[in-house]
C-alpha cells in the first residue's frame, strides 16, 4: 500500500506524455521472474516501461562482448545497467552513465570508482561485500564442526567455456576477489582459529578425483566458490564434509548443504533508484555506491541426509529456506 501511494505522488508520474521516453539497456541473465522484479522496481521509481521508459534487456554475456557493447553505446541510451562486473564497458565509454549491481569485488580497489561516497566518473551502482559473507560462511561451517582446524575453498581451474561466457565472467571476477581478499581471509582465520586452503579442481573432475584433491588438502569443511564440475554433485552426496555455497539456487540444486544469498531485491531496488536519479538529471559521479547488507541462509536437508551430516540447530534457526 505504501509503495502504491509513493508511486501515486511521485513527480515521475508527470513525465508520461510530457518528456522524451528515457532509454535503458539492462544487461543481465534474467528470467521472467527477475524481469518482472526489475520492471516493478523501476515502476516504484515512477518509471514505466512502455510509458515514460523503454527498457531493453540484453543477455549477460554481452557484458564481455566489446563489439556488441560498442554498438549499444553508439545508440546513446540514457543509462546502461550491468549485473556484475562492468570492466569492459567502463573501458569503452566514460560518457554514457553506467549502473552496476551485485558487483562482488570492491569497486574502489579495482579502480572502477574513486570512492564509495563519490564515484567521480560515469559509473555508480551497488556492491555486495563478499568478504563479509565469506566470514559468515565459515562461521556456519564451524557450527557444523566446532573442532574444525582446516577449511577448503573449492573452485574449478578450467572454467573457460565458449558456450558459457557468464561462467567465464564470474570466474574472472572471483579470481580478482580472491587476490584482493587475502587480508579478510587472514582475519577470519584468526577469529575462528582455522586455516583456509585453496583446492583447485579441473572442471572435468570425477567424484573420485575431487575426493582425492580434498583429501590431500586436509580440509574438514568446504566453501564452494564455483561448483560447476562434472563430479561435484555426486561428491557432495558421498562425502561427510559440510559444504557451503554462495546462492540459494546452488543450495536447492544440491551443490552444498548450506548456502548464503544476498537479497537480490535490495540490489535491484537500489539499482532502479540510481537509474531514476540519473534520468532525473543527477550525475553518476555524485551518486554514492550502495552496499547491500541483507542476506539469507538456506539449507538442503535432503543432501545433508545423503551425506550423513546433521544440520546443527544453530544453523536451522538462521535458515530462511529449507529444501527437502
Amino acid at each position: 500500500m505504501l509503495r502504491a501511494l509513493a508511486m501515486a505522488v511521485t513527480p515521475w508520474a508527470a513525465l508520461a506524455g510530457t518528456q522524451k521516453v528515457a532509454r535503458v539497456i539492462w544487461i543481465a541473465a534474467v528470467g521472467e521472474t527477475a524481469r518482472a522484479s526489475i520492471l516493478a522496481a523501476l515502476g516504484r521509481q515512477g518509471l514505466v516501461d512502455g510509458g515514460n521508459l523503454s527498457v531493453r534487456f540484453e543477455r549477460q554475456e554481452v557484458q564481455n562482448d566489446e563489439a556488441r557493447l560498442r554498438e549499444i553505446v553508439a545508440t546513446q541510451p540514457d543509462v546502461i545497467v550491468v549485473h556484475g562486473a562492468p570492466d569492459v564497458l567502463r573501458s569503452i565509454t566514460h560518457d554514457t552513465p553506467v549502473v552496476f549491481y551485485d558487483y562482488a569485488v570492491d569497486p574502489v580497489q579495482m579502480g572502477l570508482v574513486e570512492s564509495f561516497r563519490r564515484p567521480g566518473g560515469n559509473v555508480t551502482g551497488t556492491h555486495v561485500p563478499w568478504h563479509e559473507i565469506q566470514s559468515k560462511q565459515w562461521q556456519l561451517l564451524k557450527d557444523f564442526n566446532p573442532a574444525m582446524k582446516v577449511g577448503g575453498v573449492v573452485y574449478a581451474t578450467e572454467d573457460a567455456d565458449a558456450a558459457d561466457p557468464w561462467a567465464e565472467s564470474h570466474k574472472k571476477e572471483m579470481d580478482k576477489h580472491r587476490d584482493l581478499d587475502a587480508e579478510a581471509r587472514l582475519l577470519t582465520e584468526r577469529q575462528l582459529g582455522i586455516r583456509i586452503v585453496d583446492i583447485k579442481i579441473p572442471r572435468t573432475s570425477t567424484q573420485a578425483q575431487i575426493a582425492e584433491a580434498v583429501g590431500r588438502s586436509g580440509a574438514e569443511a568446504l566453501l564452494v566458490d564455483f561448483p560447476r564440475t562434472d563430479g561435484w554433485l555426486a561428491f557432495v552426496k558421498a562425502t561427510r564434509k559440510p559444504t557451503c555455497v554462495y546462492t540459494f539456487r546452488a543450495t536447492r540444486a544440491g551443490m552444498g548443504i548450506v548456502g548464503i544469498s544476498f537479497d537480490a531485491d535490495e540490489g535491484i531496488d537500489q539499482s532502479a533508484e540510481r537509474v531514476a536519479r540519473i534520468i532525473r538529471g543527477e550525475s553518476p559521479a555524485t551518486i554514492p555506491i550502495y552496499i547491500v547488507r541483507k542476506y539469507g541462509v538456506a539449507v538442503n536437508a535432503r543432501i545433508a541426509r545423503a551425506a550423513g551430516i546433521r544440520i546443527p540447530p544453530s544453523v536451522l534457526l538462521q535458515a530462511e529456506e529449507k529444501y527437502e
